[in-house]
């Protein structure tokens, strides 16, 4: 945010480097919800995308619909059919799995560093969800930042966003490997 505001550059849609992307099963914790409010009204380019199941109407008890479309975010109530500029520049999307659960968990954050004009990218990951219970239970919370394996998470948000199936690489020698277990995953699987 602060680096936002200390930009006076207007960016054209779907140019804008200041960008946070929440590709979460549910959110409710109100600190986080006005903190992304917030960055928005700042002019980042914030979207989240949560599990539709988690805030369809009967479940009246999980607002952040209601509360982020009140703070005024552009709101999609399905990801599919959308239009490939819809799906970037919507601000809230229900990712719609079918039978399955939308229990992806990340959070990407990129800016231009001020100083050297590179792209500074943080992705937070984890079994933890933004709410406001998660802290009661042994959750685990990740900070990445290799480039890297930052893609591969930002590679599966654009194609669950896009209905489309996420594509799985392995890479032999690699410290570390991302494998995504959503049940549109194609290419090797966890247990392989």
């Amino acid at each position: 945010i602060t680096a936002r505001q200390a930009d006076p550059k207007v960016y054209p849609p779907g140019q804008n480097p200041y960008r946070i992307e929440y590709a979460v099963y549910n959110m409710t914790d109100p600190p986080v919800i006005r903190r992304l409010t917030d960055a928005a009204r700042a002019g980042v380019h914030v979207q989240v995308l949560i599990d539709a199941h988690q805030i369809s109407p009967d479940r009246p008890w999980n607002t952040v619909a209601n509360e982020l479309v009140a703070a005024g975010f552009s709101h999609a109530e399905t990801n599919k059919g959308l239009s490939p500029e819809q799906a970037r520049d919507t601000q809230l999307i229900e990712i719609d799995m079918g039978a399955g659960l939308f229990h992806f968990k990340s959070r990407y954050f990129s800016y231009p560093d001020p100083a050297t004009g590179t792209t500074k990218q943080t992705l937070l990951t984890g079994s933890y969800n933004p709410q406001s219970s998660a802290h009661k239970n042994d959750e685990s919370f990740h900070r990445i930042t290799d480039p890297g394996l930052i893609q591969k998470y930002v590679a599966a948000v654009d194609a669950l966003r896009a209905d489309r199936p996420v594509q799985n690489t392995w890479e032999e020698g690699a410290p570390l490997n991302v494998l995504f277990s959503s049940p549109t995953a194609k290419g090797p699987r966890v247990s392989d």
